[in-house]
């Protein structure tokens, strides 16, 4: 009941969307256009974090990172969450949040911008969605997670499922047009993100800082390794082999590749035991569970496929990855996962 009365909420007040970013605008039209299914991620993701914290859901404190339009805090606050966090490193984002939130007499109790290292306050709880892909320091997140709460429970919801082949192949298609060649701003993009080609942007940032140090072979031999590393990194990198005339030994996966300017992975594909090396370090355990098709579309042919492919997936159990879209990540202490 709470999921259909937050839908008909969000369609009342937002039959006329508020004056926000172009970007935003356009990823909350999609949001609202397929609502019902959104909003049962929302509460599989509230759900799992009522389940693991075993508290009372008004003694929650919840952080959504990576908020985006907000919806997941509104969300959060519609059923009750003791105290919502809403944090994003867009700046716009936080702002064009808020207006949506406040429209919809559903506000966040704090609005962060910034990585997860701003908050001040301990959480029970961090979600996101389509967020972990693009992490650029796993390592560095949940050492900073660990810090704020050795306890802390993570649902997080992610697209780029290494499992189900479909989605793998046109992931790393993508991956490998980002990491090749030159992809045209979408409409409503924000004004921030760079089209050119990643390895053209390495290459020419190397070329600009250590033109005078390095030959034209081992400019390109670096550019070829620093695939996956931002500007930082490929100093370091760069630093290292003037210093040992040796370049590095990388195990790079086939196709993933980040923005170097940011660090912004191009939909990352991690499988289960490639996350669970990061968590590994700090004791804790990430299960993955396959999240099913949306089946409430326009298109009723397709909302039959989809329909069938979520009941087999549903009696597929764990293999049900391979099939359905969506992974639903659960990250927890060791000991005490369910």
């Amino acid at each position: 009941m709470k999921e259909q009365a937050f839908i008909q909420h969000v369609k009342n007040k937002l039959a006329v969307l508020p004056d926000i970013s172009a970007y935003n605008k356009v990823y909350l039209s999609r949001l609202i256009a397929e609502l019902p299914y959104r909003t049962k991620i929302f509460h599989a993701v509230i759900a799992e974090v009522c389940l693991q914290t075993h508290k009372p859901v008004q003694d929650i404190v919840l952080v959504d990172y990576g908020g985006g339009t907000g919806l997941l805090s509104c969300y959060a606050r519609w059923v009750g969450i003791g105290k919502v966090i809403y944090i994003d490193i867009f700046d716009q984002s936080a702002k064009d949040a808020m207006t949506i939130a406040a429209q919809l007499d559903l506000s966040a109790d704090t609005y962060l911008v910034g990585e997860v290292s701003v908050l001040q306050t301990k959480p029970h709880a961090l979600v996101s969605t389509d967020v972990i892909e693009h992490i650029y320091s796993l390592n560095d997140f949940f050492a900073t997670c660990y810090r704020l709460n050795p306890k802390l429970i993570q649902v997080h919801i992610t697209g780029a499922n290494p499992y189900n082949p479909i989605i793998r192949r046109r992931l790393m298609a993508l991956q490998k047009r980002n990491e090749n060649e030159y992809h045209a701003p979408a409409v409503g993009a924000k004004p921030s993100d760079d089209y050119r080609a990643y390895k053209e942007i390495r290459q020419i940032w190397l070329q600009e800082n250590y033109a005078q140090e390095l030959s034209v072979n081992e400019i390109q031999q670096l550019v070829l390794l620093s695939r996956g590393c931002n500007f930082d990194d490929i100093r370091v990198m760069a630093d290292d082999y003037l210093k040992n005339k040796q370049f590095p030994v990388r195990t790079l996966h086939p196709t993933n590749t980040c923005d170097p300017n940011t660090g912004n992975w191009s939909e990352r594909l991690l499988s289960q035991e490639d996350l669970q090396s990061f968590c590994t370090e700090f004791g804790w355990q990430c299960t993955y569970e396959a999240f099913e098709f949306n089946n409430r579309q326009a298109n009723m042919i397709k909302n039959f496929v989809w329909y069938i492919l979520n009941r087999i997936g549903k009696m597929l159990g764990g293999s049900a990855k391979c099939l359905l879209p969506l992974l639903k990540i659960t990250i927890k202490e060791k000991e005490s996962l369910r």
